[in-house]
C-alpha cells in the first residue's frame, strides 16, 4: 500500500520553513529577516545560521545588518563554547583523579569532538556527564572540591543533581544512568563499546561514536522529552542528526541503528527525524527506509503546530488532559498503536 500523501502544509513562507531555506544558504529579496532571526533564535540555531550563510556574504539579498548580527551571535557563542571546553576538562581532570573517567553525552559530546570549541556552532545549555552508579559519591565529592555546588531539588532517579559554580556559563549534570526512555534503546553494553577514552585538555573523558550519538540525540529528544508526542519541531536537534548522517569522516552504522528499530517508537521518531530533515534540509536522515501512514499525519502535523504556536498550546492541553483521563481508568493505548505501526510496515 503505497503511502498516504496529503497536501503541503503550512503554506510557505512560514517562519521555520523560511529559517529552513536560509540554513541552506537560499535567500532572496522576499527574505524576511526580522522573522528568520527571531525563529532562529527560538530553535537556538543562529551561530549554525550564520555559518551557513558566510558563502553568500556578496550576495545582494543578504542584510548587512543581519550578518552583522549573526556574526556577533558566533563569536560569542564561540567563546562561551571555549569556556565550556575549558570548564569540561577541569571536572573531567578532577574526577580522574578519583579515578573516573566520564562519558560526555548529549551537546557536551557535540562539544567535545570538536576541532576547536570555538569554532563549534552548536548552543549549549549545560553539559551533561555520565558516570557508574558506583562512582557518583567520588563524583559528588570531586565537584565539591574544585568549588560545586548543588541545585537544591535537582537530584531525578537518572541523575545526582546539577551542579554549578558563579564564575562558570554552565551549570553540570551529574548522570548515573540513562533516562528511562533512553535506555529501552540504548543498553550499558552499548555504553561500553561505543565510547572511546580520549585526551581531552590534561585530562581523559569518553565520548560516544557518531552512531550511538545519533541515536542517543533521536531517543533523549523524541522519547524522554516527550517530542513524539508533543509533536514540536526543535532545529538544533534536526541540525546535530544532518551533521551526523552527512559526515564522510565517521559514517554512521546503519545496520546497528536499524536493529535499534526493533522499538517501535524509535522507529517512528527515526523515521519523523527523517522526514522533517527531508522536508526542510533536503537531507533525509534514512533514506530509503519505508514511511508509514502515521508517520505521514505525524509528520504534517508537526509541521502544523509550527506554524500555529496557539494550536500547539491548545492541542498538548487537551492530549494531556486525555492522558491523565486514560491513566485514571489504568488504561494504555500504547500496544495497540505499537501493532498498527508494526502492520504498516
Amino acid at each position: 500500500m503505497s503511502p498516504l500523501r496529503l497536501p503541503r502544509f503550512p503554506p510557505d513562507p512560514s517562519p521555520l520553513r523560511q529559517l529552513a531555506a536560509c540554513l541552506r544558504g537560499e535567500v532572496s529579496a522576499s527574505t524576511d529577516w526580522h522573522t528568520c532571526l527571531e525563529a532562529a533564535n527560538l530553535h537556538y540555531v543562529a551561530p549554525a545560521l550564520g555559518k551557513s550563510l558566510e558563502l553568500r556574504l556578496a550576495s545582494e539579498e543578504l542584510d548587512p545588518e543581519a550578518l552583522q548580527y549573526l556574526e556577533d551571535l558566533r563569536t560569542l557563542n564561540g567563546e562561551r563554547n571555549r569556556r565550556l571546553a575549558d570548564q569540561l576538562a577541569e571536572l573531567a581532570r578532577a574526577l580522574n583523579e578519583v579515578g573516573v573517567t566520564p562519558i560526555v553525552i548529549k551537546g557536551a559530546a557535540i562539544l567535545a569532538g570538536a576541532p576547536r570549541p570555538e569554532h563549534c556552532t552548536r548552543m549549549l545549555v549545560d553539559l551533561d556527564i555520565l558516570v557508574e552508579p558506583s562512582d557518583v559519591t567520588a563524583a559528588d565529592k570531586a565537584l565539591r572540591g574544585i568549588g560545586y555546588k548543588i541545585f537544591e531539588d535537582s537530584e531525578d532517579e537518572h541523575s545526582s543533581g546539577s551542579y554549578y559554580r558563579n564564575r562558570d556559563v554552565g551549570a553540570v549534570d551529574l548522570h548515573f544512568c540513562l533516562a528511562d526512555r533512553i535506555a529501552e534503546v540504548i543498553t550499558p553494553e552499548d555504553l561500553a563499546t561505543r565510547t572511546r577514552d580520549v585526551p581531552f585538555g590534561n585530562a581523559r573523558i569518553r565520548i560516544p561514536d557518531a552512531s550511538l550519538l545519533f541515536v542517543m540525540n533521536i531517543a533523549h529528544e523524541m522519547l524522554h522529552d516527550e517530542v513524539l508526542s508533543k509533536g514540536r519541531v526543535s532545529l538544533r536537534y534536526l541540525l546535530d542528526l544532518v551533521d551526523l548522517s552527512t559526515d564522510e569522516t565517521a559514517p554512521l552504522d546503519r545496520a546497528w541503528i536499524e536493529a535499534k528499530c526493533a522499538h517501535w517508537k524509535f522507529d517512528l521518531a527515526l523515521e519523523l527525524q527523517s522526514r522533517m530533515a527531508d522536508e526542510l534540509l533536503g537531507l533525509p536522515l534514512a533514506p530509503g527506509r519505508k514511511r508509514t501512514r502515521l508517520g505521514a499525519l505525524l509528520h504534517r502535523r508537526r509541521l502544523l503546530k509550527a506554524h500555529s504556536p496557539t494550536l500547539d498550546e491548545l492541542e498538548w492541553t487537551l492530549i494531556w488532559r486525555f492522558k491523565n483521563l486514560l491513566r485514571a481508568a489504568r488504561l494504555d493505548p500504547t500496544p495497540l498503536i505499537a501493532r498498527r505501526h508494526h502492520g504498516e510496515q
